[in-house]
């Protein structure tokens, strides 16, 4: 539930992750990127499995799912990498530890794995602080390489923040602003547990949201405000990244591509809608929310609604210092035939990928 406009230094303000704002700025920060879901099931998926959430069922829970497809566990293990998926929910929630299963993902750590039944929440799971402290333990349990991935827990109705938590994070405009404090401040512990251990200098840290949550900034509340989560990458050793076109929009289904670019990793298949951030090039994000569908890419949005209505406007920048200007469509008919022609051909790959068990290429059927 990490919208971008919860973060404070990109907004040259407080904000309520004071790490992942010094993390961030440390790091390769994309101020256009996008989840591609709505939903934690669709993060998921879209994350660990590479694919979009672009028909109204989750991929996790839809017919689909016993299709053909590489996850972070498959494709990592190809190179000798083990892997977990860490969540401090109930083993069998949203169908994570299945889908981790089909994925390749070799080890599923849940609140069924965590040894102290004193420090579950009381609705979903474990609280965020032990259970990040636990899971660096655990990594010392997996052989090296590894790639591992934590969904944390704490920042989900009822917002609730344990007793001696209380009153330390600021309350904001929001339910959730006190609880996202307290997860900002259980990662801040994860870091500083893992900073000791010797795996840390050699890792690639990725950052995001896996959905957002009611925005409250003002240039938040449209369309795509809806999808704007904080994705950035960190590496201990890396002061300083290759020159790339921040502006770019990036999306969740670029994370695993980019994993394999930057490992130096050429895949036999590959799902050719995600995209290594690492590359230049031409990029653009296809997002859809009942029925409604959003390209976006740098410096346009174009939406197409039920009706199959297209209108074209203005691309904004969510972190502009100047107030956000009135959206109004534009009238460029090259640009508007050149994105709706990718958003057609977006939904015609996917939709025949997956009816066909093809979403690969070279197909992995």
């Amino acid at each position: 539930s990490l919208t971008l406009d919860m973060m404070g230094r990109p907004h040259g303000d407080q904000g309520y992750t004071p790490f992942l704002d010094e993390l961030a700025s440390r790091g390769l920060f994309f101020p256009q990127s996008f989840a591609n879901g709505r939903r934690s099931i669709e993060g998921i998926a879209a994350l660990v499995g590479g694919v979009p959430a672009l028909m109204t069922e989750p991929f996790i829970s839809s017919p689909y799912a016993t299709n053909t497809f590489y996850g972070l566990g498959t494709v990592l293990a190809s190179q000798g990498y083990s892997s977990a998926f860490y969540h401090g929910g109930e083993n069998g929630t949203m169908y994570f530890d299945q889908f981790m299963r089909s994925a390749g993902v070799q080890r599923y750590y849940g609140a069924r794995e965590y040894p102290e039944s004193k420090d579950h929440d009381g609705t979903w799971g474990i609280w965020d602080v032990p259970f990040l402290q636990k899971m660096v333990d655990d990594l010392k349990t997996l052989r090296p390489p590894f790639a591992a991935t934590v969904f944390t827990l704490s920042s989900h109705n009822p917002f609730k923040v344990p007793a001696e938590f209380t009153n330390r994070f600021p309350k904001g405009t929001s339910e959730i602003h006190e609880v996202m404090g307290y997860a900002d401040e259980a990662l801040r512990g994860f870091f500083a547990r893992a900073e000791l251990e010797p795996w840390y200098k050699d890792t690639l840290f990725i950052v995001t949201g896996d959905h957002t949550y009611r925005p409250v900034r003002a240039r938040y509340q449209d369309e795509l405000g809806q999808f704007r989560v904080p994705l950035f990458f960190f590496h201990p050793q890396i002061k300083k990244w290759p020159e790339l076109d921040l502006q770019k929009p990036v999306q969740h289904i670029d994370v695993l591509p980019s994993i394999l670019d930057f490992l130096g990793v050429n895949f036999q298949s590959q799902n050719l809608m995600g995209r290594s951030v690492f590359r230049q090039g031409d990029r653009y994000v296809v997002l859809q929310s009942d029925g409604f569908y959003t390209l976006v890419s740098k410096g346009h949005t174009l939406t197409m609604d039920s009706k199959n209505q297209v209108r074209l406007y203005e691309l904004q920048d969510p972190l502009a210092a100047a107030p956000p200007q009135p959206v109004i469509e534009l009238d460029l008919p090259e640009i508007r035939d050149d994105l709706l022609h990718k958003l057609k051909a977006t939904r015609q790959y996917f939709s025949e990928g997956l009816w066909d068990n093809r979403l690969y290429f070279p197909s992995g059927r």
